[in-house]
C-alpha cells in the first residue's frame, strides 16, 4: 500500500438551496499505514424538517502528495442523520394478497450497511373514497366557492380537493401487527393472517443505538383473484412476471367502471403482434393464458388501452423470458487466493451449462496486479448483451382529449408606487474573492530507506587496482568517498552513506567474507566477488552497533566458499515483478468441461485480479471474478 506523506482536505455541506459552503479545511499527515483521520462539524440544512428524518450528505475532497512529489486526489460523500439507522420497506405498489411474505424489511446503517434491530409493523386499512377520479388539468385550488356535495353534483369524476391521492385518505384500524427482527436478506415473518384486498398503510418503526424513533411508511394495494369489485379505472394481475418456455402465464383484468371496451396489443419476440378487443363490465373481470415458447425469449409485453370520460388510460406489463440457455457456470476445482511469491502453480477450472450440464466452451484468463485498476479498471463483458430484449410497447397518445385554457381579465389597474432607487459604497475587492478556495499542499521531507544496493557486476569488472573507497564512488547510489586528495594529507578514505540520523561516527564499516574490517584500503579489486552497500538500519541488524553508520559487505573469490561467508549470500533477489501474472487467450475444455493451465506467480508482494471468459459455439458465456494475494510466510514491515 502506499503511505501517503501529505495531504489536505475540504468539506462542503449538504446545500438544499444550492448555495456551496465550505465547512473547513485543513492539512495534516498520514500515518504509518497511510490512514488519516478528519473532524468537523456537521451543520445540517435546517429548512428541512427533523421529523422527515433527512439524511444530509457531505462531500469531503481530499488532495494528496506522495513521497515521489506527485498528487492524486479523491472524493467521497459522508452521510450524516439525526438517527443513526435506516428503515427501508421494499414492495411493489401492489401486490397479490397471499404472497405479503415476499415484502422484503431491512434496516441499514449511514453507510448502507446491514444492522440488526428489533422492529413492530402496523398495517392499518385505509378508507377509500368510493369513486374514480380522473386526472386533473388543474391544480388544486386553495379556495371554494362550493361544497362538495354540490361539487360531485356537477362534475362526478373530478377530485374536489385531495381525496385522488391516496396519502390522503382517512386511516382506518389496525388490521395487523408484528414484532420482529430484521436480516441481511430483508425476509421478515407477516404470520398467517389474511388480509382482504384493498389499500394499506404500513409503517416500521424502532429505535437506534441513541434511543431515537426511526420510521418508515408505505402505502400498498392488495390484490385477490377473486376480487370482483374495485375503485380503480383498470386493474392487471399477473400471477407470474418471470417465466421459461413451456411454461404457461395467467394473467387478469377488471375494472371499477361499469363498462369499457378495450384495446389489448401483445408483442412477443418471435412472432406478429396480436391485437385482441375486450367488452369489460365493472365486477366481472376477465382472464387470459399466454404459453411461453422458445421464440418467447426476451420477454413479452402486453400493452392496453381504453377511453372513458374524456380520458385515455393506457399501460403495461411485462413478462420476463430469460435467454438462459445462454448462460455458462465458471467453478474452480484447483485454485487458492494466498499465494509464494514465484510459486509454480497448476489451476483447474469447470465449465458447465445453466442446468449444470457438461459444456464444452473456450476460455480467456488472464490475472494482473489489481493496482493498476487505479488508472483504468479492467473487465470484459459476457455476450450476454447481444441477446435481445422485447421492448417494443404500444405508445398511446390521447391528442384528441387536450385541456383548453381560459383567462379572465379583470379591468383594473393599480398604481403602483415605485420605490426611490438606492446605492450603496463597496469595498474595492483588489482581486479579493470571498466564494474561492484554496488547495493547500503540504509536501514533507522524505525520509531516506534504502535497501541493501548491490554492486553491478560490468561496474565490478571496471574496477582498477587503486583504492577501492574511491572506486565505488559513482557505483552505488547514496555513497559519499572523501576525495583523493584529501586522502593525500595522510588520511585514509572514508565511505559515508547518505540518510538521515547520521551518527557521529566517520563512516561506513567493512565486512569481509563475513570479518568486519576497519577500512578497506588493503582489498584488490581483482578479488572481489560481490559488493552489497546497507544502510544504518539494515546494517546494525546484522552486525550490531559497529555497524551504526551503514556497512559496504564484500564477498571475496578467494575467500568465498570458505568458513566466513556472509549471511546475505544466501537471501534469494526476487527478480520478476511482471505486472501481468499470465494471459491465455484460448484455453479449450476437454470432454468434462475442466480445463487446466499451469503458471509462474511473479514476485511482487501485492494483489492480483483474477478474470475468466468462457464462451461456446452456442455463444453462451459467463464471466467471473476472483482476486489473489501474494505474501510472504512472515513479512517485517518498517
Amino acid at each position: 500500500y502506499p503511505i501517503w506523506f501529505g495531504w489536505g482536505y475540504k468539506i462542503w455541506p449538504p446545500y438544499g438551496n444550492q448555495e456551496e459552503m465550505e465547512i473547513t479545511n485543513g492539512v495534516a499527515k498520514t500515518d504509518a499505514d497511510g490512514n488519516f483521520s478528519i473532524s468537523f462539524k456537521a451543520i445540517p440544512d435546517e429548512t428541512v424538517d427533523k421529523k422527515n428524518q433527512p439524511i444530509f450528505d457531505y462531500e469531503v475532497t481530499a488532495n494528496i502528495t506522495d513521497i515521489n512529489g506527485e498528487t492524486r486526489s479523491g472524493q467521497t460523500l459522508v452521510a450524516v442523520a439525526y438517527q443513526a439507522l435506516q428503515l427501508n420497506i421494499s414492495a411493489a405498489d401492489k401486490i397479490p394478497a397471499d404472497s405479503i411474505n415476499t415484502i422484503k424489511i431491512g434496516s441499514v446503517n449511514m453507510n448502507g450497511l446491514f444492522e440488526k434491530s428489533t422492529v413492530e409493523l402496523s398495517m392499518f386499512r385505509l378508507q377509500e373514497p368510493g369513486r374514480i377520479f380522473r386526472t386533473r388539468y388543474w391544480e388544486m385550488p386553495d379556495q371554494f366557492v362550493m361544497s362538495k356535495e354540490e361539487y360531485y353534483r356537477y362534475f362526478p369524476y373530478d377530485a374536489y380537493a385531495d381525496e385522488d391521492q391516496v396519502g390522503k385518505w382517512s386511516i382506518g384500524p389496525k388490521v395487523l401487527e408484528r414484532r420482529d427482527t430484521t436480516t441481511a436478506s430483508g425476509d421478515f415473518n407477516f404470520g398467517q393472517k389474511a388480509l382482504a384486498p384493498g389499500w394499506y398503510k404500513m409503517v416500521v418503526t424502532t429505535r437506534d443505538k441513541y434511543n431515537e424513533e426511526v420510521r418508515a411508511e408505505k402505502y400498498i394495494r392488495l390484490t385477490d383473484s377473486k376480487e370482483n369489485k374495485i375503485d380503480e379505472p383498470i386493474l392487471l394481475v399477473l400471477d407470474k412476471k418471470i417465466a421459461e418456455p413451456q411454461e404457461k402465464i395467467s394473467y387478469r383484468i377488471q375494472t371499477g367502471f361499469d363498462k369499457i371496451w378495450l384495446i389489448q396489443h401483445l408483442s412477443r419476440t418471435g412472432k406478429d403482434r396480436s391485437i385482441q378487443y375486450f367488452d369489460i363490465t365493472g365486477g366481472k373481470p376477465i382472464t387470459n393464458q399466454i404459453t411461453a415458447t422458445e421464440d418467447d425469449r426476451g420477454g413479452i409485453n402486453i400493452n392496453y388501452a381504453f377511453v372513458r370520460q374524456n380520458r385515455v388510460y393506457s399501460g403495461s406489463e411485462f413478462v420476463n423470458i430469460p435467454w438462459s440457455n445462454k448462460d455458462l457456470n465458471i467453478s474452480y476445482s484447483t485454485y487458492r487466493d494466498k499465494l509464494l511469491p514465484g510459486a509454480e502453480e497448476k489451476w483447474t477450472m469447470k465449465i458447465s451449462g445453466s442446468k449444470g450440464d457438461k459444456a464444452a466452451a473456450e476460455l480467456l484468463v488472464s490475472m494482473y496486479d489489481a493496482s493498476l485498476d487505479q488508472f483504468k479498471a479492467h473487465n470484459w463483458n459476457p455476450l450476454s448483451a447481444i441477446w435481445p430484449g422485447n421492448s417494443e410497447r404500444m405508445e398511446w397518445t390521447g391528442s384528441s382529449f387536450a385541456s383548453v385554457q381560459s383567462d379572465v381579465r379583470v379591468g383594473y389597474t393599480y398604481p403602483y408606487q415605485e420605490p426611490e432607487e438606492k446605492t450603496y459604497d463597496a469595498f474595492a475587492d483588489f482581486g479579493w474573492n470571498e466564494g474561492g478556495s484554496q488547495r493547500v499542499y503540504k509536501l514533507a521531507r522524505r525520509e531516506e530507506r534504502s535497501a541493501a544496493a548491490p554492486v553491478a557486476n560490468e561496474s565490478l569488472d571496471s574496477f582498477s587496482a587503486g583504492n577501492l573507497n574511491n572506486a565505488l564512488a559513482g557505483k552505488v547510489a547514496g555513497v559519499q568517498v572523501r576525495s583523493e586528495a584529501a586522502a593525500a594529507l595522510g588520511r585514509e578514505s572514508t565511505v559515508s552513506l547518505r540518510g538521515e540520523n547520521r551518527l557521529s561516527a566517520p563512516g561506513a564499516v567493512y565486512v569481509v567474507d563475513g570479518v568486519i574490517m576497519a577500512s578497506g584500503d588493503n582489498i584488490d579489486p581483482n578479488d572481489i566477488l560481490s559488493i552489497t552497500v546497507l544502510q544504518a538500519p539494515e546494517a546494525v541488524a546484522l552486525y550490531g552497533a559497529q555497524a551504526k553508520n551503514g556497512a559496504v559487505v564484500i564477498v571475496t573469490k578467494s575467500g568465498s566458499g570458505g568458513k566466513n561467508k556472509s549471511p546475505l549470500n544466501d537471501i534469494k533477489l526476487r527478480e520478476n515483478f511482471n505486472e501481468t501474472a499470465f494471459f491465455f487467450p484460448a484455453l479449450t475444455t476437454d470432454a468434462t468441461g475442466n480445463v487446466s493451465f499451469s503458471f509462474t506467480m511473479p514476485e511482487a508482494l501485492t494483489k492480483w485480479k483474477l478474470m475468466t471468459l468462457a464462451h461456446s459455439k452456442e455463444l453462451a458465456s459467463a464471466y467471473s471474478e476472483q482476486t489473489v494475494i501474494t505474501q510472504k510466510p512472515l513479512m517485517v514491515q518498517p
